[in-house]
């Protein structure tokens, strides 16, 4: 697979977890048994997908590196309507689960939340360790 063609797989992976955390949190549901169920679930699914995309893209020249990042981004920007409005909503539900006690679950969020961080290997060995470990790598 091209550099190009893995930043487009990625992004579009990326885009789909962030649709996905959107439609769940839009309208401040109740954090229940079914709603951590479901984001387990999608975690799952779009990391056992990601991951060995990563994998290909850490072994790219730096050039290369650079050019599937880069169409990862625009990927994801031309997938999501209104991103930046999107996020914005985001951030604060997200910063309302902090007081959240279930650390599975704030896991599960993160991860989907932080997925194009994933492309920099080296910031999220230092930043982050546990989630790496915690969706497969």
């Amino acid at each position: 697979m091209s550099p190009e063609e893995l930043g487009v797989e990625i992004g579009k992976l990326c885009a789909e977890a962030f649709d996905f955390i959107y439609e769940q949190f839009k309208d401040q549901p109740e954090i229940n048994d079914e709603l951590k169920k479901k984001f387990s679930a999608e975690r799952e699914r779009i990391f056992s997908r990601l991951v060995p995309l990563i994998k290909q893209q850490q072994q790219l020249s730096e050039e290369g590196i650079t050019e599937c990042n880069m169409n990862a981004g625009i990927t994801v920007a031309e997938s999501i309507p209104d991103m930046e409005e999107k996020s914005i909503e985001l951030l604060e539900t997200i910063g309302n689960l902090e007081n959240e006690p279930d650390q599975t679950f704030l896991m599960d969020v993160q991860s989907l939340y932080m997925i194009l961080s994933f492309l920099d290997m080296e910031e999220m060995q230092q930043n982050a360790p546990e989630l790496l470990k915690y969706v497969g790598f």
